[in-house]
């Protein structure tokens, strides 16, 4: 049985650009997506307090979570997995205020996603699979130590491309497992 774990944020989901435009609207600072360079949005666009009021504003607004836009292809790419794999199992760390986990549980239904299939867990190594898909390369890193025989798999984006560069040879990027996967390997 083959099972596919995925993050959501950074990977089906775009939180930073909804992100950013809330930084706009609360403090006026427009950033661009390739200014975001650091997981910890404050350190690279903004000031740390800066960042918290975003968040605070994010928790105050019910139903924010389900306005994330899908990334690109993350339809076609759910499909693929989803025709080879036996499960394909969400794993999100939860933000845990406002209505954030009604809305993270609601947008992944959206996308075809049960309730058996969403583990929430801010500790990513404590979930068995055969891969897991993220954007976090510590994570990565964390989970193929307590799961040694597993695929870890990055998806490239500008707040990661330092630690996914510094990683290469160790992971693989999303193209390269699916290339493998469909050749068979």
């Amino acid at each position: 049985m083959t099972t596919v774990l995925v993050d959501c944020d950074g990977v089906l989901a775009d939180l930073v650009g909804p992100w950013l435009d809330v930084l706009d609207e609360v403090h006026g600072i427009r950033a661009s997506y390739d200014e975001v360079t650091d997981f910890e949005f404050g350190r690279c666009v903004c000031t740390p307090e800066q960042a918290e009021a975003v968040w605070a504003h994010i928790d105050a607004t019910p139903g924010w979570g389900l306005r994330l836009p899908a990334l690109p292809h993350v339809a076609a790419g759910l499909r693929h997995l989803r025709s080879w794999a036996n499960r394909v199992v969400c794993v999100t760390s939860p933000h845990v205020s406002g209505s954030w986990v009604v809305d993270r549980y609601r947008w992944l239904f959206q996308r075809g996603f049960h309730r058996r299939d969403i583990v929430l867990a801010s500790d990513k190594s404590l979930v068995a699979g055969d891969a897991l898909i993220d954007d976090k390369v510590d994570n990565l890193r964390e989970w193929v130590k307590a799961w040694p025989y597993g695929e870890a798999v990055t998806i490239e984006h500008p707040y990661n491309r330092e630690w996914t560069e510094a990683a290469e040879g160790d992971l693989l990027t999303a193209s390269m497992y699916l290339q493998a996967v469909f050749e068979g390997r």
